[in-house]
């Protein structure tokens, strides 16, 4: 089936001490002045996004998610108004427009609120995504966590168990269900099993990217949304690198994705030989100087 809409870019703000570098200890907060263009995975969309454009699907533009409370005074007076997420309008989003996410979704990647002051406070994970509130981000989140993942953040990937259940109620191999990254080398995998008890060494060095469809987003009464579809890695290396593969290799299948009304949900291994170009100081070009090796699809889930 076709959809005719808009294409969106969902960008997500560099991490909270990048916004705000620059500024002195006691006036630690951001300016948008200062901070519109501290985006990630910029060039990672560009690529998925040109593989998705058609005579059905325009560029619709950029949706920044930047965190709020990241730009209010550390010590605001009575009277300072604060920051608020953006609300979607009615008229913001058709059913058939798409967004495209290029960067790790923050699922389960944040402890609670501080009962203090309502900031969310980071986990000890490593390059923790920051968790906006934005009526979107809550969006996207709430279905994805439904029908995707049970966590997402910088060192595991959970996905539900029902993902790996037939509609005859038998179940399939869910070696990758549970896949743990490592935090510094290039989000290679380390870990991988049915669940976190039972996992073994990954058998070589590869990392893995995913790609998450969602034809319909879970949002208040009332509110049109728009699609959704994710791609990423575990870290910023990674998720560029299967952007380009994806646009490279797989621009049919995303389109494929792209125009059906199923929830999917796609696992790919991969490594590159980045290692050996820095070993032989060889600096690349461009990404088709750099060799993806060992591309193998582990899994394409019909949620």
């Amino acid at each position: 089936m076709k959809h005719t809409g808009k294409i969106y870019w969902f960008a997500q703000p560099a991490p909270e001490s990048v916004l705000v570098r620059g500024r002195r200890d006691d006036d630690r907060f951001a300016r948008l002045a200062d901070s519109l263009h501290m985006l990630r995975d910029g060039a990672a969309a560009q690529l998925l996004i040109t593989s998705l454009l058609s005579d059905h699907l325009t560029y619709g533009g950029v949706l920044f998610n930047f965190p709020p409370y990241v730009y209010d005074k550390p010590y605001p007076s009575e009277t300072t108004k604060r920051f608020q997420p953006p609300k979607i309008t009615g008229t913001m989003f058709s059913p058939t427009d798409l967004v495209v996410m290029s960067t790790r979704p923050p699922i389960l990647a944040q402890k609670e609120s501080s009962p203090d002051n309502g900031i969310p406070t980071q986990e000890e994970c490593r390059r923790t995504v920051n968790i906006t509130g934005a009526e979107l981000e809550n969006a996207i989140m709430d279905t994805l966590r439904h029908s995707m993942f049970e966590k997402c953040d910088r060192e595991f990937v959970v996905l539900r168990s029902t993902l790996f259940t037939d509609s005859t109620g038998d179940t399939c191999d869910q070696e990758y269900r549970v896949v743990k990254f490592h935090q510094y080398e290039n989000a290679r995998v380390i870990r991988l099993g049915g669940d976190l008890e039972n996992m073994g060494p990954a058998d070589g060095w590869f990392t893995i990217g995913y790609v998450a469809y969602l034809p319909k987003l879970i949002g208040r009464e009332g509110i049109v949304l728009p699609r959704l579809l994710c791609s990423f890695g575990l870290d910023g290396t990674a998720t560029l690198l299967f952007a380009y593969h994806m646009q490279n290799n797989e621009s049919d299948l995303l389109r494929h994705i792209e125009r059906s009304n199923s929830t999917r949900l796609l696992m790919v291994r991969f490594r590159s030989d980045l290692h050996e170009l820095n070993e032989s100081k060889i600096m690349p070009l461009g990404l088709n100087d750099i060799a993806i090796k060992d591309v193998r699809m582990v899994n394409d889930l019909a949620c």
